[in-house]
């Protein structure tokens, strides 16, 4: 009881001194938004708190007016098209949610702890077998070990399996683990605003179907596409480039106009060599031949599954925090 008491007062404490020392900041992130999209700067939601209270949580607006009501308790993707103008750069660098330090502030939320659930997820995740207890047990956190190690739009499901864990291993050794959490994802935004919008896409750009969100570029031939048609394989070569629409592959070979496609990142760690997998159904939408005199393919993919959605968003696109 008495910790909580002071991880409370110190959370309360570090909120309001990091609301003081940001407000430049914030005043310039509110300018820009009333810009480029206007009135309500601000989003308020429902949201489930400790004993399921429930309380409003404070973002900058990231996502068209409705798109709560539209997505009902699925979670957003690019292809909803429901994102302002600057909501995919606020996201994809999580600064749309500093302003939950006024609920930080406000006592209904601390600074690590499992990220709040809407009451229509909740109820969804329940549904289908979920446990949701651990996370309704304690205080939501603006900085959950979960969402800092995968990207936005994973979902609630994957999330679940990942949190439990990694909440308990941050929250239960005093107020070591939270500190290096704190300065961990402190690093990490400031990482993706450093890197955000320097990659543009060199076939991609212009393509209709095709999001208008940067892509990643690996030219050296380790990332591979594995093109399939039934059990044969049809094509295969370099994964050139890739976001969250299309990707493209360089081959020889013709490839089919719809197919199964397995995309391939091999890399090391801590020594060790390891990879990652993840399935897709591509629609051939562009062929061409580059200024190098390579025969390009464009594939519009399409995740075959939730965890083949988090393997590109997470290894491909590199899309979370850390």
């Amino acid at each position: 009881m008495q910790n909580d008491l002071f991880m409370n007062l110190c959370s309360r404490s570090c909120a309001l001194t990091l609301l003081m020392l940001g407000a430049p900041v914030l005043a310039l992130i509110a300018l820009a938004l009333l810009v480029t999209q206007g009135w309500p700067l601000l989003y308020r939601g429902t949201r489930l708190g400790k004993d399921r209270r429930e309380f409003s949580i404070y973002k900058f607006r990231t996502l068209n007016l409705g798109a709560e009501q539209a997505l009902g308790s699925d979670m957003l993707a690019h292809w909803h098209g429901l994102e302002t103008p600057l909501g995919a750069f606020m996201r994809d660098t999580r600064l749309d949610e500093l302003p939950q330090l006024v609920n930080v502030l406000m006592g209904d939320m601390a600074f690590i702890g499992p990220r709040p659930l809407r009451p229509l997820v909740a109820q969804h995740l329940e549904n289908g077998g979920e446990d949701v207890s651990w996370r309704l047990a304690t205080r939501p956190g603006l900085i959950a070990p979960a969402h800092l190690f995968t990207p936005h739009g994973t979902t609630e499901r994957i999330r679940q399996r990942l949190g439990r864990i990694t909440t308990m291993a941050f929250t239960s050794k005093g107020i070591a683990a939270p500190a290096c959490l704190v300065a961990l994802t402190a690093l990490a935004l400031l990482r993706r605003i450093a890197l955000a919008g320097k990659v543009s896409c060199r076939y991609c750009t212009g393509k209709r179907n095709v999001s208008r969100h940067s892509c990643s570029l690996r030219e050296q031939g380790d990332w591979r596409v594995n093109v399939l048609q039934g059990d044969k394989l049809r094509a295969m070569g370099p994964l050139v480039e890739i976001n969250e629409s299309a990707f493209v592959t360089v081959c020889d070979t013709l490839p089919p106009s719809e197919a199964l496609c397995q995309l391939h990142r091999p890399f090391t760690k801590r020594g060790r060599k390891s990879s990652r997998n993840a399935w897709c159904h591509g629609v051939l939408i562009d062929s061409g031949i580059d200024a190098q005199g390579l025969d390009f393919h464009i594939y519009c993919h399409t995740p075959a599954s939730d965890q083949d959605a988090y393997i590109i968003n997470k290894y491909f696109l590199r899309k979370s925090l850390a």
